[in-house]
């Protein structure tokens, strides 16, 4: 009874401090307590899953417990390197915090560089480091696209800070060519069929010391060009002074040349072949020069350009404008080949169906006549009136303020010829048909 009596004055006592106790307490104790349980709870890290370079894993609970990132550096420097030669770094670490250290995805500056997070003895792919366990962050620098002063960034999302949860390494570098060319690009214009043109650029050699990196890849990349299969020996061995062993093109047309002007100078030359039919459209390929440097053996140069083909026009689109009621408009299309047997086989015209012209018949809109204006050279020009009327007795839809609609009539003349290029041409064409209230 007594024990009752005293936890009921008690209850009373505590009460009664508690109600003397102002608000204002209340309120700065209950901001205090949140902000103190967010910082002991345990953090929920989104771990981002780079399946092409960390094993997936499960979710880890940390516990409270905090990791801590120590990297031996974030910035390496090759140094000078030569260019076509492959580097290999490892960023070495360790967990010194008392969580789990958890990498997640893995983002690199561009598809040179090939990464992997490892352990201690850098064979096992991992990315879950429990407390004092060390790994290695590496690193493959592919340097064959490269060349002068190159700056590479790899960020890693981890959990080992909050307020930066990445983790941020650079390579850099400076790559030199044991062989360059002048223009580095070849870009050959607009070549038209029937005319010969031969194109030039410059080649410099220098030789990097040292053996041939990697014999067993390029014995298997020598040995996939039919050119350089027979000079595989010469191609290896890099002992002797820098040259040019043997050139090819990967564009059939294309034929290479070249001859020494120099020491370490060249003077390659590309001749169109004729014989070869060249597709018209984009030029896009490679000139191979094979060469007996270090790392750079099958030294690329870029090819670009347009093949024209036969057959030019004057224009690219035939627009007629407004045509009035009992008018009609006349548009000249010229057709030029420098194909002596060029002709011209079939003219179709092909309306675009809308609402106000599905029921339009080509025949009561154009006249189409076709001239063979052949000129005192050997080439074949044609020139095709295209006249667009108003027809006899159409009359479109009013308007509610009672003048007439204007019709949009539009489609293609499709032109057959019998060049295998240019079978069929399509020339939009497009104009308004306008009747007067």
């Amino acid at each position: 009874m007594i024990k009752k009596v005293l936890s009921k004055q008690c209850v009373r006592m505590l009460y009664k401090k508690i109600s003397q106790i102002p608000l204002w307490f209340f309120i700065i104790f209950s901001i205090f307590s949140q902000d103190l349980l967010a910082k002991t709870s345990t953090p929920n890290f989104n771990v981002h899953k780079n399946k092409a370079q960390i094993e997936p894993v499960a979710e880890e609970e940390l516990n409270g417990e905090t990791p801590l990132l120590y990297l031996a550096h974030n910035i390496y420097n090759f140094g000078t390197v030569y260019r076509g030669q492959k580097l290999f770094h490892s960023f070495e670490f360790q967990n010194r915090g008392e969580g789990k250290l958890i990498f997640g995805s893995i983002h690199a500056s561009c598809g040179c560089l090939n990464i992997k997070i490892t352990n201690e003895g850098g064979f096992k792919k991992k990315n879950i480091f429990k407390s004092g366990e060390k790994g290695f962050i590496q690193v493959d620098f592919e340097t064959k696209q490269f060349r002068g002063d190159v700056k590479r960034t790899i960020t890693i999302d981890s959990n080992f800070d909050d307020k930066t949860p990445t983790i941020s390494l650079t390579l850099l570098s400076k790559i030199e060519e044991e062989i360059s060319a002048n223009p580095a690009l070849i870009y050959l214009g607009k070549i038209e069929k029937g005319i010969k043109k031969n194109y030039q650029f410059n080649v410099d050699v220098r030789s990097a010391s040292g053996n041939t990196e990697d014999q067993k890849n390029w014995s298997e990349i020598i040995g996939k060009s039919e050119t350089a299969k027979s000079m595989k020996s010469e191609i290896l061995e890099n002992s002797d002074l820098p040259k040019i062993i043997v050139a090819e093109s990967t564009l059939p047309y294309i034929d290479v040349d070249y001859k020494k002007t120099g020491n370490n100078t060249y003077l390659v030359t590309l001749k169109i072949d004729e014989s070869q039919n060249i597709p018209v459209g984009p030029i896009n390929g490679t000139v191979v020069l094979w060469n007996n440097s270090s790392f750079n053996k099958s030294f690329e140069v870029p090819v670009v350009g347009v093949a024209l083909g036969y057959v030019k026009m004057n224009v690219k689109y035939i627009e007629f404008g407004v045509v009035e009621d009992h008018q009609n408009k006349t548009k000249e299309f010229m057709l030029n080949s420098s194909r002596p047997d060029f002709k011209i086989l079939n003219v179709n015209v092909l309306l675009k169906n809308t609402e106000s012209s599905k029921d339009f018949n080509s025949n009561n809109f154009f006249k189409i006549d076709i001239k063979n204006a052949k000129s005192n050279s050997s080439n074949e020009n044609f020139k095709i009136n295209f006249n667009l009327k108003y027809p006899d007795n159409f009359i479109p839809p009013k308007l509610d303020n009672g003048d007439y609609q204007s019709v949009n009539i539009s489609g293609t003349f499709l032109i057959t010829t019998n060049d295998p290029d240019y079978s069929k041409i399509s020339i939009p064409f497009f104009g308004v048909l306008k009747k007067k209230g």
